[in-house]
């Protein structure tokens, strides 16, 4: 079991969502209307749920190994629970993205298009990794898709500093 880039994702989790509190504070300066700070809201959440995922799910496998669990079956187990927990966050996220965005009067973008799609296609990677069909690196891989959720919505609400009502 590869604990040491379990280590280091959640190392990288813990960075982006205290980076993304930091820029918050900032990024609330800013006069902004209503609908555009729901928006900015929304993608800080997006940061902080996915990374601090990220972060749990990255030492929950190594910790049930310590515990004295099969490493495959600890990664078996986590990728159940992993997918319970995704499936369910985007089931609740995406259609108040969807909503925060019409809110804006802004159509969704096509990177949130994408990140959808991947979802999808995460969600189908953590299936294969519950029922034995390469657990350890299907896993991995889900992970650094809630890593790269992160970064991208740390992007995005890092771009909304300073920005004004004028400005959109």
């Amino acid at each position: 079991m590869p604990q040491d880039l379990y280590f280091t994702l959640a190392e990288v989790g813990v960075a982006f969502a205290g980076f993304a509190g930091l820029v918050s504070v900032l990024a609330s300066r800013a006069k902004r209307s209503v609908e555009r700070a729901a928006l900015d809201l929304m993608f800080l959440h997006t940061v902080l749920a996915t990374s601090l995922s990220v972060v749990a799910f990255a030492l929950l496998p190594p910790s049930l190994v310590d515990m004295g669990l099969e490493p495959e079956m600890a990664v078996r187990i986590c990728a159940a629970v992993f997918f319970a927990v995704t499936v369910g966050y985007g089931s609740w996220a995406g259609p108040r993205a969807r909503a925060a965005y019409e809110a804006a009067d802004l159509p969704p973008p096509w990177t949130w298009r994408l990140n959808i799609g991947l979802a999808f296609i995460q969600w189908f990677v953590l299936a294969l990794a519950v029922f034995g069909i390469l657990p350890g690196p299907l896993y991995l891989s889900a992970l650094l898709f809630f890593l790269y959720l992160s970064g991208s919505s740390f992007f995005r609400v890092f771009m909304s500093i300073g920005r004004t009502t004028s400005e959109g």
